[in-house]
């Protein structure tokens, strides 16, 4: 087999993983299978060794076309989150270094870099079977969306990469959008070692987050927070320019003209309006409080998997209503949806903390005062 029919079928695979993993649901495993082992050191990297999945050279079968959905139907493996790490990190592992082989050998001796080739597929096999071993209900759903934004991620890169290498005459490469015609532009400095860092780069980088990808749900939620505290930093942002661009008398200034002559007339600002926004920032802050609270609470693993997914909705449901409210003019703003579903997110967390002993009595207490001083400057807005 030639190196450019091994990378056709390495191509060929990953197309179809990223196709299941873009409809999750209608891949399905045996979960009966999926038992704890009552033996602890089973090694989850020996059982997937075993496993058997078609590939892109069996897809012309009609009993694979007919059903993709159960591809991983008869896979029996006794999976422990621990020994998923491991085999996380290999994969990453692997895969990174595979990259760095294959961006030395294939330009100068293609031939030579075929074994490569295969073991990325290979490699790239078990990560999309331990994907798909890992259950929403296992390890939350926060967490496998994220590994598999990651997964998704990887196939992607290492199309990137291995594209590179084919013959500039390959009828694998693509074709620009607009002419019809192969994109054979600088062929050959796309395949020098210079050429071919940065997507192998990108590939490193990838590799690395696999290899440090934590299972932890409280963890996987935390990071999700604290992309939306830096929303909220912009929304904080927008509403500080507004402050600082209101004078008591003449700050921001309009052209008039009168009798053909311009003129600037200042827009004064009543003490109503800049009290008003000085709440909406109070609002907007008092997001950020919470958030920063709640990231706290995940890093000391507090909340079970359930409700630390149910806080990530409700936080996004957060920072929504936050752009709405601050895109709206300064007048027309109506705090009364972000209002609601900022006291349903306390009122979700003291219900745990109060249902579960878990988040101790210093933080309920917090979260109770915290839902007090919300309703009090709703009072205030509602009565301004």
């Amino acid at each position: 087999m030639s190196f450019e029919e091994d990378i056709s079928y390495l191509l060929g695979d990953i197309a179809h993983y990223k196709e299941l993993l873009a409809d999750v649901s209608n891949v399905k495993v045996d979960t009966s299978v999926l038992k704890t082992s009552s033996t602890p050191a089973q090694s989850v990297t020996n059982s997937l060794s075993n496993l058997q999945i078609t590939s892109t050279k069996d897809f012309d079968k009609p009993s694979v076309k007919s059903d993709l959905g159960t591809l991983l139907h008869e896979v029996q493996i006794a999976i422990y989150i621990a020994d998923v790490l491991i085999v996380l990190e290999t994969i990453g592992k692997i895969l990174s270094h595979d990259a760095t082989k294959l961006t030395l050998i294939a330009p100068n001796s293609p031939p030579a870099a075929i074994p490569i080739l295969r073991s990325t597929q290979t490699t790239l096999l078990k990560l999309f079977q331990t994907f798909f071993l890992l259950s929403p209900f296992q390890i939350g759903k926060t967490t496998h969306s994220q590994l598999q934004t990651l997964t998704s991620e990887i196939l992607s890169a290492v199309k990137n990469h291995v594209e590179q290498f084919l013959p500039a005459n390959s009828k694998l490469r693509k074709h620009d959008a607009k002419s019809g015609k192969k994109n054979n532009k600088n062929i050959e400095s796309q395949t020098s070692s210079v050429g071919l860092l940065p997507n192998t780069g990108i590939l490193w980088t990838l590799c690395a987050d696999l290899k440090n990808f934590s299972l932890s749900n409280n963890i996987c939620c935390k990071r999700v927070i604290d992309r939306l505290i830096e929303q909220i930093n912009d929304a904080v942002n927008e509403l500080q320019e507004e402050i600082d661009g209101i004078d008591n008398d003449f700050d921001e200034f309009d052209e008039e003209e009168e009798d053909g002559v311009s003129t600037l007339v200042g827009l004064d600002r009543s003490e109503a309006e800049l009290a008003a926004l000085k709440n909406s920032m109070k609002l907007v802050k008092s997001v950020k409080l919470l958030f920063t609270k709640i990231t706290k609470n995940m890093e000391a693993e507090l909340f079970d998997i359930e409700t630390g997914d149910s806080v990530v909705e409700m936080a996004k449901r957060c920072v929504e209503a936050v752009d709405d409210y601050v895109c709206d003019d300064a007048g027309e703003r109506a705090p009364e949806k972000l209002f609601g579903v900022l006291e349903g997110l306390c009122d979700l967390i003291v219900s745990y903390g109060q249902r579960e002993k878990k988040l101790g009595e210093k933080d309920e207490k917090w979260y109770e005062l915290f839902k007090g001083q919300i309703v009090t400057l709703k009072n205030n807005m509602n009565s301004g």
